[in-house]
């Protein structure tokens, strides 16, 4: 039985990475980086390679997704909107940015933690309190304390 080609959420996630990184290598990076004044690595080559790989890993994934048989039945990773999970990420991503923008790295840290483990799935009150509340915790003692940061 063949079955009508479906768009392949991989591909789309490859090409839509794979622009972001285009964008980066040529506008973000150029214009965040200085040059160098003394010997030694440029400022732009770590975040070139980086950038670099990641775009490579997004071709692959473009091309994998791309080249992958359409007559197989439609599974998980073909993209059925509405996406649920993906717009509720989306949004908390949102909503985090304006929570830490206008209350704090801590207190949106809190709520970022707690939201995404409750779109992942968790429902344990208990779990989601203790670990909303240790990791933002921890990485602002790491930042505050020992690297006086904030």
């Amino acid at each position: 039985m063949k079955f009508a080609p479906a768009v392949r959420t991989d591909t789309i996630i490859g090409l839509v990475v794979a622009a972001a990184c285009v964008v980066i290598l040529a506008w973000v990076i150029p214009a965040e980086t200085s040059r160098a004044t003394a010997f030694g690595m440029p400022p732009a080559l770590m975040p070139t390679v980086t950038i670099s790989a990641a775009l490579g890993l997004a071709v692959l994934l473009a091309v994998a997704g791309t080249l992958r048989d359409s007559t197989e039945a439609p599974t998980e990773d073909t993209l059925e909107l509405p996406n649920a999970p993906g717009l509720a990420c989306a949004g908390m991503i949102l909503a985090c940015i304006l929570i830490m923008q206008f209350a704090g790295l801590l207190a949106g840290g809190i709520l970022t933690v707690a939201g995404f483990m409750l779109v992942m799935g968790e429902r344990r009150p208990v779990r989601i309190l203790v670990i909303a509340l240790a990791v933002p915790g921890a990485i602002q003692l790491l930042l505050g304390s020992a690297l006086r940061f904030g």
